[in-house]
């Protein structure tokens, strides 16, 4: 595989992170303009339950996917078979559970309503992740971003003008779950007739070997939401709903920037438990994981230096109680990133029940933190908790990935970049009184796209055909025998 395609392929998860952040973005800044933090608050609220339940649905079949699609090429389509049938019959369970819970959780009955709206989005998310995690790993990621770009041009739209005639949660919920429903039906047609054959009963033996260890990767990525989505449920029972749209504001757009590791884990975690399970190590993904510093770091530093600005811009004037919060983002966007890197690699390891353990320190220490400080600071308390839980867990897996897999110089890779993001970022800070706030961003700006540039030319400037990531990818991206869709076996024929 050349470096060329490649770096095609990054690029187009490139643009389908760039429209799911324009998509989200625009409708939380004009929701924050035209109808204030009220119906901003409702909106996170509706969407972190909606999170929560869709990692319960989505049972860990997607992240599991993406690890064993890239360790049996030979057995793609048994795999993926496998995985609709799991994790269709684990989000339909999931459904219900979702609606009795919001009957008891004390909301009013727009909210409520806008919940149970929100449960019949759980199978369609289900299938458009298992479908993501297929076309990935056999990178055909122009199906991918064709899939996002439909739902972009058929969905935001529509909202926007629902917002502007004065429509509430109800009706915008039930956009956004029709709009997933048809994205993902539209990425498992695509899958199969272009990509992949999926055999649609692989047998009861594949059915169980994928059920059991995806238990544990459901246990994980259902802890890993709780611990990040639930500040917004405490902070619903604790303090008024335009503190939850508040701190909605800040979260939803550090959450949107975070794409970036999750773009990332995507694209290569099939290929480093491949070089994991052939011994190779990480040592080939060196470069790779120095782009990924070099995206993130700047992008943190920015969020922390200049959070009023962002909030003044994107928000409104409504909005000012979300700039401390945004600047602790900012921490926690950097710490965020590192923990979810150092996740994938274990996970990649086949390390995923240290990793579950590992993890279940982040919503205790973060819901300790919650409890004491959301009653006196409202969003800010729960922005610090949610940076506390992060910075233990982060701190918990570099301690055990340097122990179980080996130390690759982490903070030596992703020190320069921090180092320069701050001393460019802290100059222009410094230097407020004489620029504009338009100059220093604009200045700020030039400098990450050039930081990045010089990252990516660097990473594709190694010879993959000659290097060791790259004789790793070409076997991962080999493509694997078409199976029938009739098949009942457990291997493709």
């Amino acid at each position: 595989m050349s470096a060329r395609r490649t770096g095609t392929q990054l690029a187009l998860l490139g643009g389908d992170a760039l429209l799911f952040l324009a998509s989200g973005l625009v409708l939380y800044a004009l929701m924050s303009h035209i109808s204030g933090s009220e119906l901003l608050g409702q909106y996170t609220l509706v969407m972190s339950w909606m999170l929560i339940f869709q990692a319960f649905g989505s049972f860990g079949i997607p992240e599991l996917l993406m690890r064993e699609l890239g360790r049996c090429p030979e057995e793609r389509g048994v795999h993926l078979g496998a995985g609709l049938i799991v994790g269709t019959i684990a989000s339909s369970a999931v459904m219900p559970v979702m609606l009795l819970a919001s009957r008891f959780a004390g909301y009013d009955s727009v909210v409520q309503h806008a919940l149970a709206i929100a449960a019949l989005s759980l199978p369609g998310a289900m299938l458009v992740n298992v479908t993501r995690s297929g076309l990935i790993v056999c990178r055909r990621i122009e199906f991918v971003f064709a899939t996002r770009m439909c739902e972009f041009l058929a969905v935001l739209p529509l909202n926007v003008l629902l917002l502007l005639r004065g429509h509430g949660i109800e009706v915008l919920t039930t956009v956004m779950v029709a709009g997933r429903a048809a994205s993902s039906l539209l990425g498992l047609l695509l899958l199969h007739r272009y990509v992949l054959r999926v055999v649609w009963w692989p047998g009861r033996a594949a059915l169980w070997t994928l059920f059991a260890p995806a238990k544990t990767f459901a246990a994980s990525n259902s802890l890993g939401l709780i611990g990040t989505h639930f500040n917004v449920l405490m902070l619903s029972f604790m303090a008024p709903v335009a503190a939850v749209g508040h701190y909605g504001a800040g979260y939803r757009l550090t959450e949107s920037l975070t794409l970036a590791t999750v773009l990332f884990g995507q694209f290569y975690m099939p290929r480093i438990a491949h070089s994991l399970a052939t011994h190779h190590g990480l040592a080939p993904f060196r470069t790779s994981f120095g782009l990924l510093f070099a995206v993130t770091m700047p992008i943190g530093v920015g969020l922390a230096l200049f959070p009023e600005f962002i909030v003044k811009l994107v928000f409104g004037q409504d909005f000012l109680q979300t700039i401390t919060v945004l600047r602790i983002m900012g921490v926690f966007y950097i710490v965020c990133c590192f923990d979810a890197l150092l996740s994938m690699v274990l996970k990649a390891a086949s390390l995923q029940r240290l990793d579950f353990f590992i993890l279940l320190s982040n919503p205790l220490v973060n819901g300790l933190v919650n409890l004491a400080l959301i009653p006196q600071h409202g969003a800010v308390g729960a922005a610090i908790g949610l940076l506390s839980g992060g910075l233990c867990s982060a701190t918990l897996r570099y301690l055990f990935t340097t122990r179980r897999i080996g130390t690759l110089g982490w903070l030596r890779l992703a020190a320069p970049w921090a180092a320069m993001s701050l001393a460019l970022g802290g100059a222009l800070v410094l230097a407020a009184a004489r620029l504009s706030p338009w100059s220093q961003i604009l200045l700020y700006g030039l400098f990450v796209t050039g930081m990045v540039g010089w990252a990516l030319r660097a990473s594709l400037a190694a010879d993959p055909n000659r290097s060791l990531e790259g004789s790793v990818m070409q076997t991962i991206d080999s493509e694997p025998p078409l199976v029938s869709s009739d098949s009942t076996g457990a291997r493709p024929r």
